[in-house]
C-alpha cells in the first residue's frame, strides 16, 4: 500500500524526498488557499493512482490538513479514514 508525506506548502511528497528547511503552517493560511490546497493534493493522489469508490485514504496530519482534504477525497468517491495519533493539530510543518 503506497504513502505519502503532505506538505502545506508542497503538497504530496515520496516518503524519500528531501527538502531545504522550512516554516510553514497550513493552519495559518487563508481557507481558500486551504481548500485550494485540498484539491491540489488530492489531483496529485489521482495522478498517481485513480480514487475512486471503495478506495480508502488514511490521513494521519493535523486538523487543518484533515479537514482540507477531506472533502476533495471524498468527491472522488473514496472514504477518509483520519488516523491523527502523533499527530499535531497546530497544522505546522516540522523545521
Amino acid at each position: 500500500m503506497p504513502w505519502f508525506v503532505v506538505s502545506g506548502r508542497w503538497g504530496l511528497l515520496a516518503p524519500g524526498d528531501v527538502l531545504a528547511p522550512y516554516s510553514f503552517s497550513l493552519a495559518e493560511q487563508s481557507v481558500n488557499y486551504q481548500r485550494a490546497w485540498g484539491r491540489f493534493v488530492a489531483e496529485q493522489l489521482c495522478a498517481l493512482r485513480p480514487l475512486g469508490r471503495g478506495d480508502v485514504v488514511e490521513i494521519s496530519a493535523g486538523s487543518a490538513y484533515t479537514a482540507a482534504l477531506t472533502a476533495p477525497i471524498e468527491f472522488l468517491g473514496a472514504r477518509v479514514r483520519r488516523a491523527t495519533v502523533g499527530a499535531s493539530d497546530a497544522g505546522d510543518e516540522p523545521r
